[in-house]
């Protein structure tokens, strides 16, 4: 993340989208940390991948000395996405069933990953879909474009949102007070723009969706084959368990 705001540069770690990586870095700007481009591993990252955790440790243990500082500071931005997703699960489960279902939140803010930030980032975006589609208008088209934006930022697993943009908008059980199926078609266009812009500006460009979609091809290639780790384990295969135990830790 780190790497992006001072470079405008996305070599490292492309098979994941940016947002959640540079809101961990924000804290890190203007601390004067140096940032070892002139490493070798930095100018092998562009065609293996690999060089990404060489460039990693080079920037952490050997070019700065204060890496548990490095590291506490990228995680306190974590807090700002365990918030999200609380309020998010409060929000959604008050509307639908209740203030008594709304107290119930989840959240694992130890880790900085893209986990967290997904989960509450997709749940807001699905939210605003929801309302988007009980009730169109410009508005709610512009904040379910933002949340949509945002949610496929922080993750490739929002791609699964997709579909379910125009399902919602064209299937919904209200009508559009005016203009009906255009209408809706106004509502999705300012959605789209809306989350377009949001990709251009977490990768600091205005061809953010074309670098996603580069990124999700790339994430893709890296499928097959792909080392599993768990607990100090490598798998060719996976472990049948591994969702289990990763939630797990990162819950407790």
């Amino acid at each position: 993340g780190y790497s992006y705001l001072a470079t405008g540069d996305f070599r490292l770690n492309p098979e994941q989208p940016p947002l959640v990586k540079e809101i961990a870095a924000l804290s890190l700007v203007g601390s004067g940390l140096a940032l070892p481009t002139g490493h070798e591993a930095w100018h092998r990252a562009v065609y293996a991948r690999s060089a990404e955790w060489e460039f990693g440790r080079e920037f952490l243990q050997r070019s700065n000395r204060d890496t548990d500082g490095i590291v506490f500071r990228g995680r306190l931005a974590v807090i700002l996405f365990n918030a999200i997703l609380g309020l998010a699960v409060y929000a959604s489960a008050r509307a639908r069933y209740g203030r008594g279902a709304g107290r119930f939140a989840l959240g694992h803010g130890a880790l900085v990953t893209m986990d967290l930030a997904a989960g509450g980032l997709m749940l807001v975006a699905m939210h605003a879909l929801g309302r988007l589609g009980e009730a169109p208008s410009p508005g709610r088209a512009l904040a379910a474009g933002t949340a949509f934006g945002l949610a496929l930022a922080a993750k490739f697993t929002a791609v699964l949102l997709l579909p379910l943009a125009p399902v919602l908008l064209f299937a919904a059980r209200r009508e559009a007070p005016d203009g009906g199926p255009r209408l809706k078609a106004a509502h999705l266009a300012i959605l789209v723009a809306t989350a377009w812009a949001v990709l251009d500006l977490a990768y600091l460009s205005p061809r953010g969706p074309l670098c996603y979609v580069e990124g999700l091809r790339t994430f893709y290639a890296n499928q097959n084959p792909y080392p599993y780790f768990l607990l100090g384990r490598f798998s060719e295969s996976g472990f049948p368990h591994y969702y289990l135990a990763s939630f797990a830790l990162k819950a407790t």
